[in-house]
């Protein structure tokens, strides 16, 4: 873990999932979902495709983060977009349950309550 922790903070992305993962899992640490998320949204943020859906689905469910439907979708929409078929698959699954046909539907603000990612993450997402 260790090792893990001193990679992470000199800006090793895969370092900085896997930190959280073994936060999330409690794996050579206690168990601490707070810490899971801050170490997914570092590496969320610098691209990791993991790390997104992570995170992303941690908003959806409230685990170590205040639930947010919106930062939720947003994230794992990143995730998907850079090739993790999971999230790709829970982005569907969420579209068809609001209702949402097809992806231009999917888009904008007015897409039973989906906003831009980006407006929403600026706007809710903590640094």
């Amino acid at each position: 873990m260790d090792l893990y922790r001193r990679a992470a903070k000199r800006g090793h992305v895969q370092a900085s999932c896997n930190l959280g993962v073994m936060y999330a899992e409690g794996a050579g640490t206690k168990s601490n979902l707070a810490l899971a998320v801050k170490w997914w949204r570092i590496a969320a943020r610098m691209g990791d495709p993991k790390a997104q859906y992570n995170l992303g689905t941690a908003y959806l469910d409230g685990e170590g983060v205040r639930s947010n439907k919106r930062l939720g979708v947003s994230w794992l929409q990143k995730a998907a977009n850079n090739g993790h078929k999971e999230a790709a698959e829970k982005i569907k699954a969420i579209n068809e349950d609001s209702g949402v046909t097809s992806p231009s539907q999917a888009t904008g603000s007015e897409c039973n309550g989906l906003f831009s990612p980006t407006i929403v993450e600026l706007a809710l997402d903590p640094a």
